[in-house]
């Protein structure tokens, strides 16, 4: 939220906007994707803020192939272990170039419709101090 309020956000879609082009996405969705290497189930509730159906579906399918912090763990234990820093080098390398060819593909698969994206690119601010709260507990009594 607060690197959305202070413009960052937007100045990351837009930097990697001509990456994700190559995946028949546009660099909106580079937050669901940020998201995904934490945990892929709320990065793929995050791209129901995608602009189509189509860029909704391929991202969704491409975000299950990033790496969450849980199969990160386990390939860094495991591959660590087994195949030293340059194995789990390798395997991460291998997941990106997984990601791209099945962007590529499913591209092919559902061909672009529309005109592209506008992005707008708002000023830098500062967060407010304090974001405002979904619901208060002093508004909800247990009696």
């Amino acid at each position: 939220m607060a690197l959305e309020q202070t413009g960052i956000m937007h100045r990351i879609a837009f930097v990697v906007d001509r990456g994700f082009h190559y995946l028949g996405l546009h660099g909106g969705v580079a937050f669901s994707f940020l998201l995904g290497l934490g945990c892929n189930v709320p990065a793929i509730s995050a791209v129901a803020t995608a602009a189509t159906g189509r860029e909704r579906v391929i991202a969704s399918l491409l975000i299950t192939f990033v790496p969450c912090s849980a199969r990160s763990a386990v390939i860094l234990a495991l591959a660590g272990k087994y195949l030293g820093g340059l194995g789990v080098f390798v395997i991460f390398m291998l997941t990106l170039i997984v990601i791209a060819v099945m962007g590529h593909l499913l591209t092919r698969r559902y061909p672009k419709i529309g005109p592209g994206q506008v992005q707008e690119i708002p000023a830098y601010a500062l967060p407010p101090g304090r974001a405002p709260a979904m619901f208060s507990l002093s508004s909800h009594r247990c009696w």
